[in-house]
């Protein structure tokens, strides 16, 4: 079920924006996305739960439901993390781009590549959420069930 959240999810995404007359490609920021993801990345490092993170993709993928009780509660964790620190880096990104539009704002050819890029860091770090939150759900729903076993 998952997946096909993830595939609908990306088609309704892609769809709004080819139907609304944009090109997808207008769309791609690698270097918003990358800076995204280091900070992610970073923060789950320093905060000890890198592994847990990706651990989590495995214990809702997986069809065997072998894990431990710390195990789950963990992975939750590092997905709530994660979703708090996507939230931050949209905020900071978008932040950090207003700083640079109003710097540059005397020439005003650049105005609307600038605001498009300070925009897209937040689009980013909340498709990422919406793909973080059923994951995180799943898996406090698996700690419940856990726990009346």
């Amino acid at each position: 079920m998952y997946l096909i959240f993830l595939l609908v999810t990306f088609v309704l995404i892609g769809g709004i924006v080819t139907l609304s007359g944009g090109n997808p490609i207008q769309f791609l920021d690698l270097p918003s996305l990358l800076v995204l993801l280091m900070l992610l990345i970073s923060v789950l490092l320093s905060a000890g739960l890198l592994r847990e993170f990706a651990n989590a993709f495995r214990l809702v993928s997986s069809r065997k439901r072998e894990c431990s009780l710390p195990e789950l509660r963990l992975a939750s964790s590092a997905v709530g993390l994660a979703v708090k620190t996507l939230t931050a880096s949209g905020v900071l990104s978008a932040l950090l781009g207003a700083i640079v539009i109003l710097t540059t704002l005397r020439d005003f050819s650049t105005l609307s590549p600038n605001l498009a890029v300070a925009i897209l860091a937040p689009a980013y770090s909340m498709v990422l959420i919406l793909i973080l939150l059923p994951l995180r759900s799943r898996i406090d729903k698996m700690i419940v069930n856990f726990m009346q076993e």
